[in-house]
Parts: structure tokens; sequence; C-alpha cells
């Protein structure tokens, strides 16, 4: 008897070992590339001012996919920030609350970014994500689930998915998020693999086997380039889903014309960003690396510059395997007060126009889906085919097709675990329950006072992703 239970116990581990979507260019369902659709994930972070969640909210609201269903996006939020704004005599904290509640109640998902995204309650000293502890993880994740909860609404169980500060991130991280549910993560940056061209990326995968590409950012960082990154490793016992960071592609001079911008601009990026790759073209999939100024680090992109990356990345994905594109941004930086900051590519209104621009650009093809996280992964594990291309009605209620180019998209062999209905189990670990956790002492909430003035050292810090 023991040894049949010992057997059955050995077959059911192995199969939950095998039962994961691994990373894949394929993409799941065995459809024909035609009826894969092309998903478009906006994710903004931070969002700490009322007026740019507000700006999103209010823009995408008159806004449909091709199928009728409405444009979402998600909201990745700190608690911190919010507090440390808008903190007065006038309680305008409140009004960041509410507008991530109109965020929610108009369909959008709200996700866990931290707590403090690193900052003291000054802003002027920052921890190391790549040192922090798992008590430490776990402390910023819970304190960040309770603010969410305690002004939102929403139960703990609801808050799907959880994005690392700045990127970046180390084992406790993912062990953290592990033990705490989250149905995915949305960290780990995506498509700098030298067998990568953006037309055959990773689509989101569970993170059981690790990330390739993390492995190799490991490698990477040794001897003259070590920048103390260590890998996150495999998680046998864990199905969380990782949707990717997926890079931008900086478009070749030879697209110039198509795309409207002036020759030579990899040339300027590898200027003001001396890590770029300027044969490849890959960027760091948000708008602080393409819009901050070279100071920081930033590619300091006109806005043409910045749109024409956009349009490139989304039709080489679109040409190629379908994966995902990754629209990461942050609400915060399309204020007139950030004008001093990203002024290489335009005031605010411009900024702002950006984001409007791609968005209808993307929205003329039939078979995009911009969507939350929580709904992409909900795809990966039931993938549906599109049906009957949509048609785009003008204004006229006449139908309009994007012509852009598509070339033929190679497929692969789906890998065997691919071929079986993926189904997410959660690890057997207790969730720390929202009555009896407290957050560790380091994290207390303060009373709010008033921002001080920042050094430019504290403020730069502070404007990162």
């Amino acid at each position: 008897m023991i040894k049949q239970t010992s057997a059955v116990l050995t077959a059911a581990t192995l199969l939950f070992a095998q039962n994961f979507r691994e990373q894949s260019p394929v993409p799941p369902g065995n459809f024909p590339i035609e009826k894969v659709p092309q998903f478009v994930f906006i994710g903004a972070d931070d969002c700490s001012d009322a007026e740019g969640v507000l700006w999103l909210v209010d823009f995408l609201s008159g806004l449909k996919n091709p199928d009728g269903s409405p444009v979402l996006m998600t909201f990745f939020v700190n608690g911190r920030y919010a507090q440390n704004l808008h903190s007065g005599p006038d309680t305008s904290i409140t009004r960041t609350w509410h507008a991530w509640k109109r965020a929610l109640d108009a369909g959008h998902e709200i996700g866990n970014h931290t707590y403090s995204h690193w900052f003291n309650e000054n802003f002027d000293s920052k921890e190391d994500a790549r040192l922090l502890s798992f008590e430490r993880w776990n402390a910023e994740i819970v304190m960040n689930d309770l603010t969410i909860t305690a002004n939102l609404g929403i139960p703990r169980n609801q808050i799907y998915g959880w994005r690392a500060p700045f990127l970046e991130y180390n084992r406790a991280a993912f062990e953290a998020a592990i033990r705490r549910g989250f149905l995915y993560g949305s960290s780990i940056e995506e498509g700098m693999q030298p067998d990568q061209d953006g037309t055959n990326r990773f689509w989101p995968y569970q993170i059981t086997g690790g990330s390739i590409i993390d492995s190799m950012q490991a490698e990477w960082s040794t001897g003259d380039n070590d920048w103390g990154y260590k890998g996150i490793g495999k998680f046998p016992n864990a199905r969380m889903w990782e949707i990717p960071i997926y890079s931008y592609i900086v478009p070749h001079d030879s697209l110039a014309k198509k795309y409207g911008f002036k020759k030579g601009l990899r040339q300027k990026v590898k200027r003001n960003t001396p890590w770029f790759n300027a044969e490849t073209g890959n960027l760091t999939g948000f708008d602080y690396n393409m819009m901050a100024p070279v100071r920081w680090n930033g590619a300091a992109m006109r806005a043409n510059e910045v749109l024409a990356t956009l349009k490139h990345t989304f039709d080489t994905h679109y040409s190629g395997n379908r994966a995902p594109m990754t629209l990461g941004i942050h609400s915060d930086y399309y204020l007139k007060s950030q004008d001093k900051n990203y002024k290489s590519a335009g005031n605010h209104l411009q900024r702002r126009k950006i984001v409007e621009d791609f968005i209808h650009y993307v929205l003329q093809n039939p078979d995009v889906r911009i969507i939350t996280g929580h709904s992409l992964i909900a795809w990966m594990m039931n993938p549906v085919p599109l049906s009957e291309d949509s048609p785009v009605l003008d204004e006229k209620g006449r139908p309009v097709r994007h012509t852009a180019n598509r070339r033929a998209a190679v497929r692969r062999p789906a890998p065997e675990v691919t071929e079986q209905t993926v189904t997410v189990v959660a690890e057997e670990q207790p969730v720390i329950a929202e009555t009896t956790t407290e957050p560790t002492a380091e994290i207390k909430e303060e009373p709010t006072k008033e921002k001080p003035e920042q050094s430019e050292e504290a403020e730069q810090n502070n404007e990162l992703q």
C-alpha cells in the first residue's frame, strides 16, 4: 500500500512538473497565424498623480477593439508615491485614490508595484533591490496590497499582477510573489537574445523552468561588465506566469521615410545610451528609456522618433509570430510638471499625443486586442482563435483596413508540453491573511507631511521607471 501511494505521488509530481507553459515563440492553440490575435498590453507604473491616470481613463473610454470589446489596460500602483505626492492640508491624496477607483470601475486592472518603490519617505535614498530579502519583498507587497484593498475595496485575490520597481528584482522577489499567489508578474525583459529579431519572441510563459533571458543577463554580468546581477533560477513548484517586458525596436535608417524620422536615429540613441545595441535596435520597453534626458542615460528621443519606434515594434510583432506587444509607460510623465524632464519629446500634451496616436494606429488592424494582463493570461490558459475579421469602420461607417506589410510568420513546431491544455496550479503555500499580517516596522506608515525639495539626484531617482 505504501509503495502504491508512493508511486501515485511520484506520478502526480511528474505530471505537475510537466504541466506548464514553457518559453516558446509558438503561440498557444496551434491556430493558423492569421487566427492568432495581436495583443497589446498597456501597463502604467506608479500612477501617483490623479491627472495622469484620468487622462488615460478618459481617453480609452471612447475606444473599442475591432471586435467591439472595450480597450483596457493595467495600472501598477505604489502606495507611498500617491501618499507623498499628495499630502497636505487639502487631503488631495484622496484624488489619486479616487482616480484609481475610476480606472477600476471602468474595467481596467489594478496591479501591485510595491508600496515604496524602494525609496524612503523623503525620496532621498533608495534600496538596492538585488540585495533585499524575502521578508523585505513580502512586507512591501503586503503593505501595497493593504493600501489598495483599503482604498479601493478590491479583494486581495483580485489583485492579479505585480511588477518590480525599476524592473529590478532577485530570486527573493519571485519567491515572495509566488507565496503571495499572484497570477502573473511583468518584470523580466524579453527580446534582447541574439537569435530574436522581433518576429520570433517568446510568448508569455510560466516561470517554473526559470527564464532564459534572465539566465543570459546573469552570465553577461561578469568581469568589467559586472553590475551585480544574479539569476533567479527555477521554481519547480510554482505556476506563476510572466508577461515579459518586450524591448522596443528602434527602426533602421532604411525605414526613415516609412515611419517619418530623420536618418541616424540608432546612432543618436547609441551616443545617448552607451549600452544600446545599434545593430539590433533593441531598447528597454519603457517610455523612460526613450524620453529621459542624456544625463539620466535616456535616449532623449523627439516625439516623432518615439512614435516611429513604437509603430515599428508593433509592425514587427504583427508581421511575425504575433507575440504580445507591451507598452510600458508612467502616467506621471505626461503632466505639465514633467516638461522639464522629458522635453525632448515635447510638452505634456505632445507626449500624450504620442501614446494616443500609437493606440489609434494599432486599432486600425482588425486582429488587435488591447487588454489587461489578467485577460491576456486567461487567453493563454484557454486560447480562442479569431473569428472572421471584424471590420474597422470609419466615421461614416465604411470598412477600412490597415495595409502595413505583413511578412509570413515562420511556424515552428510547438514543444510537446504546449500541446496540452495549460492549467495554473497555485503553489501550495498559505497566502498571508489580511487580518493577521502586519508590515515590518521599517515600512510602517508615518503621518503624511509636505514633500521637501529634492536634489537633482533624488529627483532623477523619483523619475526612474
